[in-house]
């Protein structure tokens, strides 16, 4: 792992939620880098286990919004731990059809951006209840058709910091949507998805490769020496 040699790189905050097993094991064999917050969010078995074992370490806020299931189990089973902005995010089913059975307890602000599609579903049928800054950064299909659909309700600095495909083309097409606190390209240069694949060019080029590579192999001084090398003609590789 590249940031596991290179120890000045690393954000001791956000490595601590990454739940690759190597990034795991260097924080669990070096506890002093651990930072709690983050790592109260990391949904590897091991981390949880850590974390069990060391409950004055947890982060309630943090660790009710860890969609492992054992972590939601305990959550559950010790409802007085539970921080209720951080467990109305939380998108396990478990997680999610206990906030429906008991909506007293939801912070909407939170439950707004929960991805869970039953969330998404019962916000959708009761839409007096969202929470627009919450649920315009949230990366749902059915929940950014519905932020389309109702552009006077959006948050546009949050909306701006959402990674669906279709916020994206949004945004692109009305470039005077795009708000940050960070400067206005913020949101948009974390999206993977600014990167359209140019398919009218990729043919292009992949039919000018086509075109070169037969020119090189079919060349007649190519097939000349596959013969004189005492092969058949009917056998060189490159004939279709």
């Amino acid at each position: 792992m590249y940031l596991l040699t290179h120890f000045d790189k690393i954000n001791w905050w956000g490595f601590s939620q990454n739940p690759h097993p190597e990034a795991v094991a260097y924080l669990l064999d070096h506890p002093e880098k651990i930072e709690w917050y983050g790592f109260s969010q990391n949904p590897h078995l091991k981390a949880i286990d850590s974390l069990l074992a060391h409950p004055d370490k947890i982060f309630w806020w943090g660790f009710s919004r860890n969609p492992h299931p054992k972590a939601v189990a305990y959550l559950l089973a010790h409802p007085d731990k539970i921080n209720w902005y951080g467990f109305s995010e939380n998108p396990h089913p478990d997680a999610v059809a206990y906030l429906l059975a008991h909506p007293e307890k939801i912070n909407w602000e939170g439950f707004s951006q929960n991805s869970h599609s039953q969330a998404v579903a019962y916000l959708l049928a009761h839409p007096e209840k969202i929470n627009w800054e919450g649920f315009s950064q949230l990366s749902h299909s059915q929940a950014v058709a519905y932020c389309l659909a109702h552009p006077e309700k959006i948050d546009w600095i949050e909306f701006s910091r959402n990674h669906h495909p279709q916020a994206i083309e949004y945004l692109l097409e009305h470039p005077d949507k795009i708000k940050s606190w960070h400067g206005k390209w913020y949101g948009i240069s974390r999206s993977p998805y600014v990167f359209v694949l140019d398919e009218e060019k990729m043919r292009t080029t992949k039919s000018e490769l086509h075109r070169d590579l037969i020119n090189y192999f079919l060349h007649p001084s190519k097939i000349e020496a596959w013969i004189n090398s005492g092969n058949d003609v009917l056998d060189y590789p490159y004939f279709a």
